[in-house]
């Protein structure tokens, strides 16, 4: 029996059946048929934002915080590019995402002709995102719509996860598809490796070693995979370091936790990978921001193990790895969970105690206790998040700026702890967008956002978004006057002449708290030290969504970082990762190393 739909309604059937119940989207004409669709669908729910590049981001971040996959729906031309960044950030977190876009009708596509434009608002969204997606495909016969959807999907959701996009002109949109007749995909049939091997050596290795650690990344969360993590080190007893984004796969008081090395770091995990003499990385890329610009010399005293589910991640290495597994994360750490019983259990006393030692003398704030009043330090906010946010709470950010990495390099999360970022692209903007995604996925239930005013300006609309759906959201802006980074770096590098950062260089920053209630939205303001916590918790007892103004010092510096120090000659020295600014004397940074100071080391100049 032949049954006929608009193409459009086939589309948004799909994703009801794929258990997709949120659709992130900015109506416009190249993708009327499908908003009509989506909009009608039942089991769909719509989530209509201002702007496509916020869409995107919801979906993402809908996508991180939900376990599945998030959907975007985006016109043509214009509303196609502003997506653009979303999927950046995705390809960038190996995230699973969905963007859907209108297009002009197939008679009116440029194709090969060699013109810049034939249709309306016409752009070839495809050749601009194929390099960083996983699928990206103009749907140019309706009798194809099921096979690309099912493809994109599946690509999407295995391996290393990633976005898809999926272009639809307006005549497949609006026009009839014979639904029995639609051919679809089947995938390939993928023998799992056998890891029982890997996994006893790996252990063996852990066996042999007096100082062994865990550094785990986000792949281990995108796969589905932090109770066995859990489980895994547990088991072994053996410390665990974690990247930004798996943060919340252990608590920050947990006697296992090792914290979180790289540029921008303390010094004690640093100090750990260090001097660790076993480095077992498990979905972790090992990128610039983590290594300090120099892979070879992360734990460069220690026997490595990586384990990835992407072959590229594992060949890129020009140094030594003792041990590469081509595996999913979740796969290769239950083949190790399996063989637990082969690990000689030891306490490694010294090992922790070393730990212990460099937490407790590289502390922040030396331990003192903070000004009860007057400025607010970045840092004295901080803690104050991390003493007055409680245990299983959803925590978005924004994505980069002084004030987004000081939370990541010092909050201290707690059990059942929720958080994400895009640490990968950084992307101004963000916070915003995935407060709203990651708080639809999650049921709406409450959800705390951390941004930073410069970040916020960039999709203030998104604020009527937040009002729109009234999700309960409390948004805390961490508020240092435009952007503190870049006013930091113009000053150390540009003798102050700022450009672009604030008021002192030309940016107006409005009053948020007027822009918020202007809104609809409740908001408050805390200026003084004596009202930091009262403030906070305030806002975290309000009913529904409010945003809560919070200003800190504007001219604060984020310390220590592993940096290239300027020499007298104007070369800059590139510093291994245990050797952060600002400097310690040699002697010292000897004491706290097992092994020889770098050439850099011993050359630069400590003042």
């Amino acid at each position: 029996m032949t049954i006929a739909v608009r193409g459009a309604d086939f589309i948004a059937s799909f994703l009801v059946e794929r258990g997709i119940k949120s659709v992130f989207l900015v109506p416009g004409g190249g993708n009327m048929f499908l908003v009509d669709a989506v909009g009608q669908a039942e089991g769909l729910e719509v989530v209509a934002n201002h702007h496509e590049q916020a869409s995107a981001m919801a979906a993402e971040a809908y996508g991180r915080a939900g376990g599945g996959i998030g959907v975007a729906l985006v016109t043509s031309g214009p509303g196609a590019t502003n997506a653009i960044t979303g999927v950046g950030e995705a390809w960038a977190e190996s995230a699973p995402l969905l963007v859907i876009s209108g297009q002009v009708k197939r008679g009116d596509l440029k194709l090969d002709s060699g013109l810049r434009q034939k249709g309306p608002q016409e752009v070839d969204i495809v050749a601009m995102v194929a390099g960083m997606t996983k699928y990206a495909v103009t749907v140019m016969d309706a009798a194809d719509l099921r096979h690309h959807l099912e493809k994109a999907l599946h690509l999407a959701m295995t391996g290393r996860r990633g976005p898809v996009w999926i272009d639809v002109p307006l005549d497949i949109q609006g026009g009839p598809v014979d639904v029995a007749s639609l051919r679809g995909f089947v995938p390939p049939v993928e023998a799992k490796p056998d890891l029982g091997e890997a996994a006893a050596r790996m252990i063996e290795m852990i066996n042999q070693a007096e100082r062994p650690m865990f550094f785990i990344g986000h792949g281990v969360r995108l796969g589905g995979a932090a109770e066995v993590c859990r489980r895994m080190y547990e088991a072994m007893g053996i410390p665990v370091a974690v990247t930004w984004n798996a943060m919340d796969l252990i608590p920050a008081e947990h006697p296992l936790n090792f914290g979180k090395p790289g540029t921008v770091a303390l010094r004690a995990p640093n100090f750990a990978v260090q001097n660790a003499d076993l480095l077992i990385c498990i979905g972790v890329r090992l990128d610039n921001s983590v290594t300090a610009f120099n892979p070879a010399r992360f734990g460069r005293n220690a026997r490595k193990v990586v384990v990835d589910v992407d072959p590229v991640e594992l060949d890129k290495f020009t140094h030594p790895i003792d041990l590469k597994v081509l595996a999913d994360a979740r796969d290769f750490m239950e083949a190790v969970v399996a063989r637990h019983d082969l690990v000689k259990r030891r306490a490694r006393v010294d090992w922790f105690a070393l730990y212990a030692g460099w937490k407790e003398r590289y502390a922040l704030n030396q331990g003192k206790a903070y000004p009860a009043r007057g400025e607010i330090s970045h840092f004295q906010l901080i803690d104050a998040f991390s003493r007055g946010f409680s245990e299983n709470m959803l925590i978005m950010t924004g994505g980069s700026g002084l004030a987004i990495e000081s939370f990541w390099m010092t909050f201290l999360n707690k059990a059942g702890q929720r958080l994400c970022t895009t640490s990968g692209l950084g992307s101004m903007g963000y916070g915003i967008p995935a407060m709203i995604g990651a708080c639809v996925a999650s049921g709406r239930r409450e959800c705390i956002g951390i941004e930073s005013d410069g970040s916020l300006m960039m999709n203030l609309q998104e604020l009527a978004t937040l009002r729109g759906q009234n999700l309960p959201v409390k948004i805390f802006i961490i508020n240092n006057g435009g952007y503190a980074s870049i006013r930091n770096t113009q000053r150390n590098y540009f003798e102050g002449r700022y450009v672009g950062t604030g008021p002192e260089g030309g940016l107006f920053m409005p009053d948020l708290v007027a822009v918020a209630k202007a809104m609809g939205l409740e908001a408050m303001s805390v200026r003084d030290a004596s009202e930091l916590d009262a403030g906070i918790a305030a806002a975290l007892a309000h009913e529904g969504p409010i945003l809560c103004d919070i200003h800190v010092t504007p001219n604060e510096s984020l310390w220590p970082k592993a940096i290239a120090v300027p020499q007298a000659d104007g070369t800059m020295l590139s510093m291994p990762l245990e050797d952060m600014t600002p400097l310690l004397p040699r002697e010292e940074l000897r004491a706290q190393m097992l092994v020889p100071l770098t050439e850099e080391s011993e050359k630069v100049m400590v003042k």
